[in-house]
């Protein structure tokens, strides 16, 4: 080989990933003339630059590769008692084999620096570039309906009506994250070298797989989140921790639930029956203890209407009761008959008052 070739094909050379065909080509091209190695050695040296490594591992590894170079007795030709040590007990042993002449002895060894650092370089280059091009999707639904998605890792996440999930088009290879305003279920394929983060309202949450529920309603004061299976750990963002004047996160494990109210700035942790936090998802919608103004909202993502009560008085009523897979007409009846009021419904619009 007369010119030298092209530069990206010695970069793929030093990082490994020539064809088997560029290989040869390129290591005709350094037996053809010493000088070409030093031409490998400029190149390395851009490589390195790039390489997440520190300063003082490249130095360490330089060290111990050309100091194996440079005791050698003999700079080419057969070397009959050349020592080799041998790193699992410290003896050393003699070996006879065929030298290779110094610049191509040299060349190798700069292959195996960039093995261990210039790769390192190309690989934190790649994995940076597909951070960098992430594709975020968004899927939002009005009030009235739910949905469920279904995720390449075999994780379900069913979204609440009224709710917005932002996720990207591709997980990463470190990190599955998600953006969540409203409610979800989530049912996470357990993968403890990819953790599952779910961001929502203030707090931050973060499983290697396991089932759980997120409710972060942006007119809601309070975001609560509840652990169904597995464990999670729950934490507050990093703009919260200032509020609460320090760092705030608890473990969540099976039947315990988390509540983060802004006005507070603090993680309360409970435990019990969560069933009815999570009812939704199995078409229940339950009141119990609930007031008939949040009863109300909860109303208006069920069905998709807009409920205007009329009477404050009513507004802290407590409600209790449960109501599967019914109709809107049938709900206000059931509240009708314990509370008797009149309600009138107008299209989406729904007004309640005293009767």
């Amino acid at each position: 080989m007369k010119d030298f070739p092209e530069k990206q094909l010695v970069i793929n050379y030093l990082l490994g990933i020539c064809t088997h065909r560029e290989v040869k080509e390129v290591e005709k091209w350094l037996e053809e003339n010493p000088r070409h190695v030093h031409l490998l050695q400029e190149i390395a040296k851009d490589l390195e630059k790039d390489s997440p490594l520190s300063v003082a591992d490249k130095e360490e590894i330089k060290k111990d590769i050309f100091a194996e170079i440079d005791d050698r007795p003999f700079r080419d030709g057969l070397n009959p008692s050349f020592k080799e040590k041998d790193y699992r007990s410290g003896n050393t042993s003699k070996k006879s084999f065929f030298i290779l002449p110094e610049f191509l002895f040299k060349a190798a060894a700069i292959i195996l620096i960039v093995v261990l650092a210039g790769a390192g370089g190309y690989y934190y280059y790649q994995t940076n570039m597909q951070q960098k091009e992430i594709v975020w999707q968004e899927r939002t639904l009005p009030h009235g309906q739910t949905a469920t998605l279904r995720f390449s890792d075999g994780s379900i996440i069913k979204l609440n009506g009224g709710s917005t999930l932002r996720y990207p088009q591709r997980f990463n290879n470190s990190l599955r994250e998600v953006h969540l305003k409203g409610e979800a279920f989530f049912s996470i394929a357990r993968n403890e070298s990819k953790p599952f983060v779910v961001h929502a309202g203030n707090i931050t949450t973060r499983v290697l797989g396991t089932s759980f529920n997120v409710k972060a309603y942006n007119n809601e004061e309070k975001v609560q989140v509840a652990v169904s299976e597995g464990k999670v750990n729950v934490s507050q963002n990093e703009w919260a921790d200032t509020l609460s004047g320090g760092n705030n996160q608890v473990v969540l494990e099976k039947n315990q639930w988390v509540t983060y109210r802004d006005d507070r700035g603090l993680l309360e942790k409970k435990e019990g029956d969560i069933w009815e936090l999570m009812a939704w998802k199995d078409q229940v919608l339950v009141f119990n203890g609930k007031s008939f103004e949040e009863a109300a909202r909860m109303m208006e993502r069920w069905y998709g209407v807009n409920i205007v009560i009329k009477d404050e008085a009513l507004k802290t009523v407590v409600l209790e009761g449960e109501h599967e897979d019914v109709s809107l007409e049938k709900v206000l009846d059931s509240i009708q008959f314990i509370l008797g009021i009149e309600y009138t419904i107008n299209g989406d619009r729904v007004t309640i008052r005293s009767s």
